[in-house]
């Protein structure tokens, strides 16, 4: 009498198969499933974290051109023109200063868009204009200031903030 109870071994090709073959198996199938996904995920983070970059980078030249372009159409219009105008830069470049100490809480010192130097240069050419509309005098040298610390933050950003130039200088901060 043959015994009913025998043991149906599992073959692979004719070669014997245990069952703790088959978890082992399905265990590595799991992490390499598992090491295969975080990749994926980590790389597609790594995309999203560099497309907000981009898009910061993107906001502080827009901040900076439109206070240049403000800058640009100030002058000749009597104080109360000058006193807008300071104040509309002053407020460009506040959200300058504000979205590149963003990116560099986020993303490290070396993703800075300007120097702390230029904006704090801006920020006393911009109060010599407040003091000379203060006590009525001429701007034409306060404004020759902030003429001039403009155009040397804009030279200092040209080429980090070139729209063409930008993936590039992203993957070389990472």
């Amino acid at each position: 009498m043959t015994n009913s109870r025998a043991k149906r071994q599992l073959t692979l090709a004719g070669i014997p198969i245990k069952r703790s073959h088959i978890v082992i198996a399905i265990i590595a199938l799991l992490v390499v499933l598992l090491v295969v996904t975080n990749m994926l995920t980590a790389s597609r983070l790594r995309a999203q974290l560099a497309a907000g970059r981009d898009q910061l980078l993107l906001r502080v030249h827009g901040e900076l051109n439109s206070a240049a372009a403000k800058l640009n159409q100030t002058g000749g219009y009597g104080f109360a023109d000058y006193r807008e105008s300071i104040a509309t830069i002053r407020r460009y470049l506040h959200a300058a200063d504000a979205l590149n100490s963003i990116l560099t809480l986020n993303h490290g010192d070396n993703s800075s868009v300007f120097e702390k130097e230029l904006y704090n240069e801006l920020e006393s050419a911009l109060t010599a204009c407040d003091r000379a509309l203060d006590v009525g005098l001429s701007m034409d040298e306060p404004m020759e200031q902030l003429r001039g610390a403009m155009d040397r933050l804009q030279e200092a950003t040209k080429a980090r903030l070139d729209p063409d130039t930008l993936s590039d200088i992203m993957w070389a901060v990472m």
